[in-house]
């Protein structure tokens, strides 16, 4: 009796860890099951820095879901505040997908704005929430001037 107590003990010891590990990023649905370390680390690092406010909303992230152009400028201009140029083709392809080629060429306008030149091309796939959080990540310690806090 005393061994099975023991047992169903160690279970609910490892099931309570591996929810905190889940939640790492604040997110529920942001895990080792959905995606991968590296994605959590830069999903938990942007909000954190808060990349996401007014863009994810409620508990779940859904990292595999696609980005609209929308959700990524708003993140790019809550970390990049006065740096981040909205043009006419943005306000109109608001809820359209970001392709990495968006992605990178909006960061490549950021670092003009700090004066400093990147090449960063990119292809038409379209980006997962995480991946866009890899890009920015990825970015930001590109040059101490994109840090993101």
């Amino acid at each position: 009796m005393r061994k099975i107590f023991l047992a169903i003990l160690m279970v609910l010891v490892v099931m309570g860890n591996m929810t905190v590990s889940f939640a790492a990023a604040g997110y529920k649905d942001v895990n080792k099951r959905t995606i991968d370390s590296k994605s959590i680390k830069s999903i938990k690092t942007l909000k954190k820095a808060g990349a996401f406010k007014g863009v994810i909303k409620g508990k779940k992230f859904r990292p595999n879901s696609k980005m609209t152009r929308r959700q990524y400028l708003r993140m790019l201009k809550n970390l990049y505040p006065g740096r981040v140029t909205v043009t006419e083709a943005d306000k109109k392809k608001a809820k359209k997908m970001v392709t990495e080629y968006y992605v990178t060429q909006k960061m490549v306008k950021v670092a003009e704005s700090y004066g400093i030149t990147i090449t960063w091309d990119g292809s038409k796939k379209k980006l997962s929430r995480a991946s866009v959080a890899n890009y920015v990540v990825s970015f930001a310690e590109f040059d101490s001037a994109f840090a993101i806090n």
